[in-house]
């Protein structure tokens, strides 16, 4: 009976001592997949590219002196997607970095790092656009105004003239009137000159005056003044919205600098931009012909100036924007001599589109009973 047990203890022990018992594989490091492709082996490394440190560890698969690297990092990194097809290591997309192009490749086994160089056109473009947010509407307060111009003159006799302008707002919006009073009006001694209620919209551009008011003219049409209703398109009301189209700026940086701007010598805009191709767009340039200057600055204080002139015209509305206006009432007679004289009842219309950055249409159609009128043009 002991001899039994003692050689099924000696067995026991062999089997222990020879591993015939099944044991379990040791597992894979944490956050590393596994790969069927016994050529790949899967590393987390930290990476740079052009000296910049990124931040994060990135999973990376190497075959000899090739590496794979996500898609998905690509994209972060704004590198340039290759035009070869992706492997897929359990469920995930990898590509060769040899196949983005121009890009170098440094491994340092020690450290565990991937350092790349990549050239400007290797990345994606940076859109800047210049235009400043407009701003909303703040709540509004009752007000009331009066505003005046005294004149006095003397020649055989003294002459004296005001004019007078009062009014109030609130949220409802602007009710104003002004006069020409004194001895120095032709009949009287008191003129009306305008009398209106304005509501502005400055979130969708509109303004609607109701009272006296001027017609919206084109080069080829006239303009009148009027009493009745007004309503339209008012850019005026976001003086920062650039409604005329400006030229796109471009250039590139190898690493992340610092771009400055300036119009006949005059800071307009400063911003940071990332490495790679750049393109600023919406420009707040100064209308008619001048000159523009893009200063590149790098992180060394390195800069590189790019100069370039232009032409611009606020004749024009950039792509997409459109503007409107429609007017119905009496034409005012007698402006400044008469406080109401208004004659010859009409309705006109405006409509104005940007079809692109160089082409702009408008038209224009009056009819009263006088005139009737209808034309369209492409100003330039």
């Amino acid at each position: 009976m002991a001899t039994g047990t003692v050689r099924a203890a000696l067995l026991l022990l062999g089997i222990l001592g020879t591993g015939g018992i099944a044991r379990s594989e040791e597992p894979a490091p944490a956050g590393l997949p596994k790969t069927s492709d016994p050529g790949l082996a899967m590393l987390l490394v930290s990476v740079s590219i052009n000296g910049q440190p990124q931040p994060d560890t990135y999973l990376v698969a190497r075959r000899g002196d090739a590496f794979f690297v996500r898609i998905d990092d690509l994209t972060t990194w704004r590198l340039r997607l290759p035009s070869v097809d992706p492997i897929l290591l359990d469920g995930e997309r990898f590509a060769p970095l040899a196949s983005v192009g121009g890009v170098a490749v440094a491994f340092d086994e020690l450290q565990q790092s991937l350092k790349l160089i990549a050239p400007p056109a290797a990345f994606l473009a940076n859109r800047v656009t210049a235009a400043q947010a407009l701003p909303q509407p703040t709540d509004s307060a009752f007000a009331a105004f009066f505003n005046y111009n005294l004149s006095i003159d003397y020649v055989d006799k003294m002459r004296v003239g005001a004019f007078v302008e009062t009014g109030m707002s609130d949220d409802w919006g602007v009710v104003s009137n002004s006069m020409l009073l004194g001895n120095g009006t032709v009949y009287g001694r008191a003129t009306r000159l305008d009398s209106y209620y304005m509501r502005d919209d400055p979130v969708n551009l509109t303004r609607l005056v109701i009272g006296d008011s001027v017609t919206d003219a084109r080069d080829w049409s006239r303009q009148v003044r009027f009493g009745g209703v007004r309503i339209g398109t008012e850019f005026a009301l976001q003086p920062s919205l650039l409604t005329f189209p400006t030229p796109s700026l471009a250039g590139s940086a190898a690493v992340p600098s610092n771009v400055e701007l300036l119009v006949n010598g005059t800071q307009r805009f400063q911003t940071d931009v990332d490495q790679g191709p750049f393109s600023i767009n919406q420009v707040p340039l100064v209308t008619g012909a001048g000159e523009v200057t893009l200063v590149i600055r790098d992180p060394l204080g390195i800069e590189r100036r790019v100069k370039s002139s232009y032409y611009v015209s606020s004749r024009l509305l950039r792509a997409g924007l459109s503007a409107w206006s429609a007017e119905a009432g009496a034409e005012r007679r007698d402006y400044g001599l008469r406080s109401f004289r208004y004659a010859d009842p009409f309705v006109a219309g405006t409509y104005r589109r940007g079809l692109t950055d160089w082409i702009t249409v408008e038209g224009r159609a009056e009819a009263s009973g006088d005139t009737q009128m209808a034309g369209g043009g492409s100003p330039w």
